[in-house]
């Protein structure tokens, strides 16, 4: 009887070491992750590549090719890339990171379209309402 409540409960203390090793294992892999996480967001963020890439101007064929090439674990990002409305801020955020402000906001610059000519003369009356 009591060898038999003995070797229970030595069963019972090594499923509970075998499940405290398991979680052990499964926070160590979560530590992991987010180590190799912010180690990418570090490289990210310290990036400075060739913001010459970014130009709109260039042809749809080497947009694409950069969109494939930059961004092809993302989907969302590709398909957001290859949008012609944003695929410069796409690629400045990309080639430019958070630490090279000034490269970034000479990027961006390249991605607004300035309107051209034009000067607005205001006229009063030309806007009065007429009864």
């Amino acid at each position: 009887m009591i060898l038999n409540q003995r070797a229970q409960a030595s069963k019972k203390i090594e499923m509970m070491k075998k499940l405290a090793n398991r979680k052990k294992r499964a926070a160590d892999d979560e530590i992991q992750d987010l180590r190799v996480k912010m180690a990418k967001d570090a490289m990210l963020a310290n990036k400075l590549g060739d913001i010459t890439k970014c130009d709109p101007k260039n042809p749809t064929e080497q947009k694409n090719t950069y969109c494939n090439r930059e961004f092809d674990d993302d989907p969302n990002l590709n398909q957001d890339c290859k949008d012609p409305e944003s695929f410069c801020f796409v690629c400045c955020e990309n080639e430019a990171g958070v630490k090279h402000v000034p490269e970034r906001t000479a990027c961006f610059s390249l991605c607004t379209v300035k309107p051209k000519g034009g000067n607005w003369i205001w006229v009063p009356e030309a806007n009065a309402v007429k009864a």
